[in-house]
Order: structure tokens, then sequence, then C-alpha cells
């Protein structure tokens, strides 16, 4: 069941506004009397919170299923994930496939894929929305591992893939080069 505000902007709705400004007024209040403390955690402190949410958060409010014994975090990863089953294409989704790069800020960052195949040596990304810093994230991932088959899935080449009738099929149509998208 959706939260009873998704999608509300304080713009559009007036519940949502007034939840808004009586945060603010809190705040506010909180500065003036000198009672107000910002998060000012230490790099260490912000590492140990990063990490533990990377292990234990859900994703919002994306669903998880279980395909094959395997998590995976919504639709689209769930039907590539039943398309590679039927398909008999061996996948993964364990951190171990991750891959360590440095932000712009020359911090170690881990970059999970959706998925790795490992008797193609390759990753598979979905991506039905970049959000934020997801392309830079992505440049930077790219740049650091060129050895790394990293392959950047959207819209219309997710559904090619899942209309593929045979594993030479599908892994035709990862390897082709107007899609390996790097």
């Amino acid at each position: 069941m959706p939260a009873w505000n998704k999608g509300l902007k304080k713009e559009t709705d007036h519940r949502v506004a007034a939840y808004a400004q009586t945060i603010s007024i809190l705040i506010r209040d909180s500065v003036k009397q000198g009672t107000f403390v910002p998060n000012k955690a230490g790099p260490a402190a912000r590492k140990v919170i990063s990490e533990r949410m990377s292990r234990e958060n859900p994703g919002g409010r994306c669903l998880w299923y279980t395909v094959d014994e395997e998590k995976v975090q919504g639709t689209w990863e769930r039907d590539l994930a039943l398309k590679m089953v039927h398909l008999q294409i061996k996948w993964t989704k364990r951190r171990q496939s991750s891959l360590i790069y440095h932000d712009l800020f020359n911090n170690i960052r881990r970059y999970t894929p959706d998925f790795f195949l490992p008797e193609y040596d390759m990753f598979l990304e979905l991506k039905g929305y970049w959000w934020g810093s997801d392309k830079e994230k992505m440049k930077l991932v790219f740049e650091q591992h060129p050895n790394h088959r990293i392959i950047t899935i959207e819209n219309e080449f997710f559904k090619l893939l899942l209309q593929a009738t045979s594993k030479q099929q599908f892994i035709s149509l990862l390897q082709h080069p107007l899609v390996a998208q790097r």
C-alpha cells in the first residue's frame, strides 16, 4: 500500500504544506533558543552509517522479490531475472560482485551492479530512471574499471531483452556494439 503522501508536494497539497510549515517553525524556534543540534557526524561515523544503510536499506518504496533464491529489487529486476532463469543464464546479485571506485572528492565508494553474469564476465545495470548523480557515478565507474564489461540497460533495450527466445539471442543482444553502452 503506498504512503498517503506519495507524490504530493507542499505546493499542491494543503496537508503537506501545513506539515512543512510546522517543521520549519519548530526548527527555527530551536535555532533561536540555541537547542538545535545539526547532524555533525564525522567521517568515520558517516562511513558506518552509510555501510549500515547500504546493507539494510530496502530501497524506499520499491518492492523486493525472490527469484532463484536471490533477492531482486523491483519489477524490472524481477522480470529480467526470471527471463535469465528461463533461458538458463547464470546470474548473481551478491556483494562480492561490487566494484570499488573513487567519487569526485576522492572518497572510496562501492558500486554494486544489478546483475553479474559470471559465465560472460559481464555486469548488467538496469536504468529506468537516472536519479541525481547516477550518470556521473556510472561515468566514474566506467573510467576506473575499463576492463569490466558493464552494460547499461534502459527502457527500449530492456523490452527487447525480455523478448529474447534463446540464451544465444539474449547474450548476442548484450554484446551488440550499439547496445554495449559504456
